[in-house]
């Protein structure tokens, strides 16, 4: 069996969050799926623990269940993805997602067990360390019913965009302008994504899980690793004028295009 560690100088030195003679006991309510510290306070640490959050105000050392939730209802799923807020305390985007064991084995179709179809996929959560606490779905409109969520994030520039999410999952790689619009496929399959953002340009990296196909005797596959970057040119706002740049393992273009029927890229 595993067990937690913890890094407070950058990744350069680990140490286990749980004595070794204790895994069995003490690890038991953390997480296989996603353990995520607050970057604007790292004493916010939250885990995912199937359908169970739970959460950490001392760095990690003690995990409490969230258990009640002033206004709002959990869904009856599992969950995967958890981000925080770029700004805002105590506000964090939470996503439904695969039991962990589907992902190690890379089954594909995605099995979509302990995930409830009718039910949005992600959800907001406020107040999260205090008994204001809230949890509220994102509406799902425009995302797949059969969907699992593998990661979400908002977008870092939160003075030009503060309502844009982006979500990689099962389905396929979607962005929402703000809570009034649907969400918008980019890309089809099924991705697993991560982003990195330098105060002007946000790069994001789409995996795109593969598949085969067999044409005569050639056995031939589609996926791979994408990337996306936009950049902001002299303060102006995002959008066609600015310089885009993409690459993927045929040229992302033909993969149902990550900017469908316009040119407007990411944002």
């Amino acid at each position: 069996m595993g067990n937690d560690y913890v890094s407070v100088d950058a990744g350069k030195h680990w140490e286990s969050c749980i004595p070794i003679n204790e895994v069995w006991t003490k690890r038991i309510p953390l997480s296989d799926e996603c353990v995520v510290s607050d970057h604007k306070d790292n004493n916010i640490v939250l885990s995912l623990n199937k359908k169970q959050l739970v959460l950490s105000t001392d760095g990690g050392k003690n995990f409490k269940k969230i258990t009640h939730f002033a206004k709002g209802k959990a869904p009856s799923s599992l969950w995967y993805s958890a981000t925080p807020h770029p700004v805002k305390k105590g506000t964090w985007f939470l996503g439904n997602g695969l039991d962990n064991k589907y992902v190690r084995t890379g089954t594909n179709p995605n099995p979509l067990d302990g995930i409830d179809l009718q039910a949005p996929k992600v959800w907001k959560v406020t107040n999260i360390t205090s008994n204001k606490r809230t949890i509220e779905a994102i509406d799902n409109k425009g995302m797949e019913d059969a969907t699992a969520v593998f990661k979400v994030f908002c977008h870092p520039n939160t003075n030009q965009y503060p309502e844009m999410l982006f979500a990689a999952t099962s389905t396929g790689f979607y962005r929402k302008r703000n809570a009034r619009k649907a969400w918008e496929k980019l890309l089809a399959g099924s991705i697993k994504a991560d982003y990195r953002w330098d105060g002007k340009k946000l790069n994001v990296y789409a995996l795109q899980q593969t598949t085969y196909s067999l044409k005569g005797h050639l056995l031939l596959s589609k996926g791979g690793v994408n990337h996306c970057s936009r950049k902001n040119q002299r303060g102006k706002r995002l959008g066609r004028q600015n310089r885009r740049a993409c690459s993927g393992p045929e040229s992302i273009k033909n993969q149902q295009a990550l900017f469908p029927g316009h040119g407007e890229g990411l944002v």
